[in-house]
């Protein structure tokens, strides 16, 4: 299975507003329904590449743009749609600031 590289990393940088978000592999093979070690495989790959820099329990972006085009493009279209569709749905964070739909720039 070949799964976007990145889109969650990007998805929950967006949701959080911070670069540097929680990793646990073994969660997130459970949650995309892959082995652990294809996450492991994935997350070498994008840090090797540069891309990101993996800690203990987290992984932190470090070239956003690159990360972004290693990504699958439903990463730029789907926040895109689902404003279109539910413009009144625009979630908030905890502290009540809106969050992000729209990929950064």
């Amino acid at each position: 299975m070949d799964l976007p590289r990145g889109h969650w990393l990007i998805a929950s940088s967006d949701q959080t507003g911070r670069d540097d978000v929680p990793l646990a592999h073994e969660y997130l093979a459970e949650m995309l329904g892959v082995q652990r070690s294809t996450v492991s495989t994935i997350t070498k790959d994008l840090q090797g590449a540069g891309l990101i820099h993996q800690g203990r329990g987290k992984a932190t972006i470090l070239d956003r743009p690159l990360l972004e085009q290693a990504a699958c493009e439903c990463y730029r279209i789907l926040p895109v749609k689902y404003l279109q569709l539910l413009p009144l749905a625009q979630p908030e964070a905890k502290d009540g600031t809106p969050c992000l739909l729209e990929p950064r720039t």
